[in-house]
């Protein structure tokens, strides 16, 4: 009987085996079929992102607006508190950023989460906190802006999206790189 079940389990294996391989591929016919996936996904999602508006770096000639002007957007928004002006924000961000805001707003009603700006802490980090100012600026391939930061002492990184869209600069993404604060906090969970 067990003979039976044996050569049972052993028939059914490789029947599967030769049931799962028709039509498979082999690893590099699999990795070639994966990038031609990705590269078409790539493709539609650009032919879905294309509008009126463009990233800085493909912009016409007559449309690209100087490195300068940029990092002073960028500085002007973080130095001077613009990121808390709701006014500012409709008219400096794009539809897609607004709502990226309005969806990270974790308060009762309606608002932007304007402090993704800054470093997860807004206490200061010490009796003599720096000013919350930029400190560096760096371009970065596709449109992104790295700016490094102090909020109240505390380090932070964040990359922004600059795209114009009819003459004016405007944040299309943000995200986070570094926070000194959260990693902080982070440090003092863990122990």
């Amino acid at each position: 009987m067990r003979k039976k079940y044996f050569i049972f389990a052993v028939a059914t294996c490789f029947a599967l085996a030769i049931v799962c391989s028709c039509g498979a591929k082999s690893d590099k016919e699999q990795a070639s079929v994966d990038e031609e996936e990705v590269d078409e996904m790539d493709d539609e999602s650009e032919a879905d992102d294309e509008s009126d508006m463009k990233t800085l770096d493909e912009a016409d000639d007559d449309a690209v607006v100087a490195d300068d002007e940029v990092k002073a957007f960028i500085e002007d928004m973080y130095n001077n508190d613009r990121y808390n002006e709701y006014e500012f924000l409709e008219e400096h961000c794009t539809k897609r950023m607004l709502s990226f805001l309005a969806e990270m707003y974790d308060y009762d009603g309606e608002g932007y989460a304007v402090w993704l700006f800054r470093t997860s802490c807004q206490d200061s980090a010490s009796e003599n906190p720096e000013d919350n100012i930029v400190k560096k600026i760096t371009k970065r391939p596709g449109g992104w802006w790295r700016y490094e930061f102090t909020d109240g002492g505390w380090h932070g990184i964040n990359e922004v999206k600059v795209v114009e869209e009819d003459g004016i600069l405007k944040f299309d993404e943000l995200r986070t790189v570094y926070d000194e604060c959260l990693e902080s906090l982070n440090e003092h969970s863990a122990e």
